[in-house]
């Protein structure tokens, strides 16, 4: 038995009993597996990419048919990929040659390997190095010259297609297999995902921490697709609505773990309905945030400081190594931060956190878990606060604390 909502992170093979939905487009990525070696995924932030990919597809295929290795840009997408072949293959000397590493990985694992190229935007948001990007073209044209059962798979927010015209003139096919990941409409009475969810609670309630109360579960949907129209919504927020059920979950719970058995009901939850839905994730990040002021005792400038250093100008999430930020803020207070996301990051709690660790060539980075929360947090602040903190970006100047202002 678990927990079945996994907050705002995204769903892997091994969560496949917990991952509903998307049935179309799973059978369409696994189609175009069998036609081609390059696949781009795009679709807005927050529709699921990633969980589609990682859980959805690897699940339509059996284990030995199915070996995944997803690489983010980091500081260098070539150097991130290298890393994680390295990683795979189990080199004791670093391998350099991306030929003779998918030869290598190849011999060992003796599965069709999936490379998966996950927040693909990333390249072009992020310094949008112009020789790193050429680099990488470079690379993906070599893989796909070896005619090895390596497939490729590009997952990108939309609204950056057009950053990959270059891309298409080094590998003209890479639109040609192309799968368009769409928000769920709320009005859809085919395929709706807030009908998925709740049915797919229904039938897994015997393995999970959720159920439903019997005969409430059709109200129950009516109820959450209310909230979205109401606020002006036509389609469905996954983030959102993930942040939501989190809500639901806390509201009934007796003790502060996620490993108790809950019943969601109309009569139980009526309060929770009454939200308004626009303010779920600003009210999920403020209540973290009052845990570290109130509880922690930490400056809430310094609080906010640390979210603004993890976001971009173009209101995305980016990482930074502790060492960054250790840099950037006084040693006692960014410490007491870290450790009361590393305790979250290592506990039962985990689902309940607004930071995401990472460990990438043997260091520590932190970043927000998704970009909803960057883009909810730059919205939430004012003209003025945003252009102090640009200021501060640019001049490299050390003083965090910076009044911020709320509207």
């Amino acid at each position: 038995m678990r927990y079945p909502f996994k907050h705002l992170a995204a769903y892997e093979r091994d969560d496949n009993s917990f991952y509903f939905g998307r049935d179309t487009e799973k059978k369409e990525l696994h189609r175009m597996t069998f036609e081609t070696d390059l696949i781009l995924v795009y679709g807005a932030s927050g529709v699921g990419k990633s969980s589609l990919i990682s859980c959805g597809l690897a699940n339509e295929f059996e284990s030995y048919e199915w070996y995944e290795i997803s690489v983010r840009r980091g500081n260098n997408i070539n150097d991130s990929l290298i890393e994680k072949l390295n990683k795979a293959i189990g080199l004791e000397h670093k391998e350099t040659d991306i030929i003779e590493l998918i030869r290598l990985l190849r011999r060992k694992c003796f599965k069709p390997v999936y490379l998966i190229f996950d927040q693909f935007e990333e390249l072009f948001i992020i310094r949008n190095d112009e020789e790193e990007q050429q680099i990488f073209y470079a690379n993906i044209k070599k893989i796909l010259s070896l005619n090895q059962p390596v497939k490729i798979i590009i997952s990108v927010r939309e609204e950056f297609l057009g950053y990959l015209y270059d891309f298409e003139k080094e590998i003209p096919q890479l639109f040609s297999h192309k799968c368009w990941i769409q928000p769920s409409k709320i009005k859809d009475e085919k395929s709706n995902i807030v009908d998925d969810i709740l049915k797919g609670i229904d039938d897994i309630q015997d393995d999970s921490f959720v159920s439903i109360q019997d005969g409430d579960r059709e109200n129950l949907s009516k109820e959450l697709k209310k909230m979205f129209q109401e606020a002006g919504h036509k389609t469905v927020d996954l983030p959102t609505l993930q942040i939501l059920f989190d809500e639901f979950y806390i509201s009934l719970r007796e003790g502060n773990d996620f490993n108790e058995k809950v019943v969601f009901s109309i009569d139980k939850l009526e309060k929770q309905l009454q939200r308004n839905i626009n303010a779920i994730l600003w009210d999920y990040i403020e209540r973290i945030v009052k845990i570290l002021v109130n509880e922690k005792k930490i400056k809430s400038e310094v609080v906010w400081g640390v979210l603004l250093e993890l976001i971009t100008e173009q209101g995305t999430k980016k990482a930074m190594t502790e060492k960054e930020l250790i840099e950037k803020f006084p040693e006692h207070d960014i410490t007491l931060v870290i450790n009361f996301f590393k305790e979250k990051a290592e506990g039962k709690e985990k689902q309940d956190d607004i930071l995401n660790q990472i460990k990438r060539n043997e260091e520590t980075y932190w970043e927000l878990r998704h970009d909803a929360l960057a883009k909810c947090i730059l919205d939430k602040l004012s003209e003025e606060v945003r252009l102090k903190n640009l200021i501060r970006q640019k001049t490299k100047e050390r003083d965090p604390f910076i009044h911020l202002q709320l509207t």
